[in-house]
């Protein structure tokens, strides 16, 4: 990196927990300098230790992007509306259930209906499942844990993204890897 760049365009915005990168790299490319990838990079990541805490890391994410849309607008990429269009089809899914079974919607609007949210959610299950099922996959409980875990990600992100365009991230944080004296877990 070149430091005169990071010191034009302002450094790391240290108000930003998540996505920072993302930040400053748009402020590079609109400042008119380049940004390259160097697949050599690694990074290390630590799994979460349960569930619970998968889908708090992928809230807080998640607030995070929504924050950054609130701020940049939808230059995030339309990758990053999937998982809160997702929670939005699976809430009308719901209302829509509830409407069907009390009867307040019934025979051709319940069709259509139940077509309209019943598509995208099947399509979704069918492609987690498909993921889940992949050759290559594991075994029984590696495939039964991806069915568990991708939902969980996508639904937490898209949750969390949602709260983040609303109310903005605020102090959001990722305490998942937090240890039980509130130090980060190696």
């Amino acid at each position: 990196m070149r430091r005169e760049v990071l010191e034009e365009v302002g450094l790391f915005d240290e108000s930003i927990r998540r996505g920072e990168d993302w930040e400053l790299n748009l402020r590079i490319r609109q400042a008119g300098h380049r940004v390259w990838f160097d697949p050599e990079l690694s990074v290390t990541y630590w799994p979460r230790e349960s569930w619970l805490r998968l889908a708090r890391q992928f809230r807080a994410t998640g607030a995070w992007r929504g924050e950054l849309v609130r701020r940049y607008g939808r230059r995030n990429g339309i990758r990053y509306f999937a998982p809160p269009a997702l929670v939005l089809v699976v809430a009308l899914a719901v209302v829509l259930a509830v409407l069907q079974l009390t009867g307040v919607v019934s025979g051709v609007a319940s069709m259509i209906a139940s077509l309209v949210v019943g598509v995208p959610l099947a399509l979704y299950l069918l492609l987690v499942l498909g993921v889940a099922l992949a050759p290559g996959g594991g075994g029984v409980r590696q495939r039964s844990w991806t069915l568990l875990v991708l939902p969980t990600m996508h639904l937490s992100w898209g949750l969390g993204f949602l709260g983040g365009v609303l109310r903005g991230a605020r102090d959001t944080v990722d305490a998942s890897r937090l240890g039980t004296r509130n130090t980060p877990l190696p």
